[in-house]
């Protein structure tokens, strides 16, 4: 086992805590862990980012923003509900 492969450990180990721990979002997490590969040598810059370009990777960034978009209606359903304007079905 060599450095690159200890690095990568750690830094994989700290992103699953991180993630669990639930403190800070995931994708600043994701984004984080990346940028200190890049830093420590173990990801090369161009191959940094390739993945963004994967179709996997842009339907779960769609299902992401469809969810999000749900989510902020349903907030915006029971506002309405809640004023007594309009009944709930």
């Amino acid at each position: 086992m060599n450095i690159g492969q200890i690095i990568l450990f750690v830094l994989l180990f700290c992103v699953f805590v991180f993630m669990v721990w639930g403190r800070w979002r995931y994708d600043l997490v994701a984004f984080s862990a990346l940028s200190v590969a890049v830093i420590a040598g173990v990801v090369p810059v161009e191959e940094a980012f390739s993945g963004f370009g994967h179709p996997a990777t842009v339907i779960i960034a769609m299902v992401l923003i469809v969810s999000r978009g749900g989510r902020s209606q349903q907030k915006y359903k029971l506002r309405i509900a809640n004023c007594g304007y309009f009944p709930v079905k």
